[in-house]
């Protein structure tokens, strides 16, 4: 069997090959050599509101409370909470009347912190953070079920 020379296209296939690889290198890694993921953090501040939440629980919500998700704190806290009477339609005697309950209340939780953003895609803690979604207000001893309301602010 016959030695085979190198050639200049060998030679040109290595420079591509390493060319790629360094280019590889550099968008993967940022200074500091931490390993970038195709996601970037923004500050994001929403609003998210859960009705029928009893009284006695919203005693154990607090303003500067930090969220959980999956047993984990995440970096984002509770910045301001509103509560008001929640309230149901009722029919009587044929007429639909909007009744207060007093031992429920709606809450309105102003929530800040770092999500991540993946193109159009926001999450924080594994929620996706868009007007309209669902979303579990969770700290360590307090969770309710809603959804966001308003996206109040996003910077990168």
């Amino acid at each position: 069997m016959a030695k085979r020379k190198f050639n200049y296209i060998d030679g040109i296939v290595i420079l591509i090959v390493i060319a790629i690889m360094v280019g590889a290198y550099w968008f993967f890694i940022k200074d500091g050599g931490e390993v970038k993921i195709a996601s970037n953090k923004v500050d994001i501040t929403f609003i998210a509101e859960a009705d029928l939440i009893s009284n006695e629980a919203l005693q154990q919500l607090k303003i500067g409370d930090p969220l959980v998700s999956s047993g984990v704190f995440q970096d984002a806290t509770i910045t301001d909470i509103v509560i008001q009477p929640s309230s149901t339609v009722e029919a009587v005697n044929g007429e639909l009347i909007l009744l207060e309950s007093p031992t429920t209340s709606r809450i309105l939780v102003t929530i800040s912190g770092e999500a991540n953003k993946y193109g159009p895609y926001i999450d924080l803690g594994g929620q996706e953070l868009k007007v309209g979604s669902k979303y579990y207000i969770k700290t360590d001893i307090f969770e309710a079920f809603g959804q966001i309301i308003e996206v109040v602010n996003i910077k990168n």
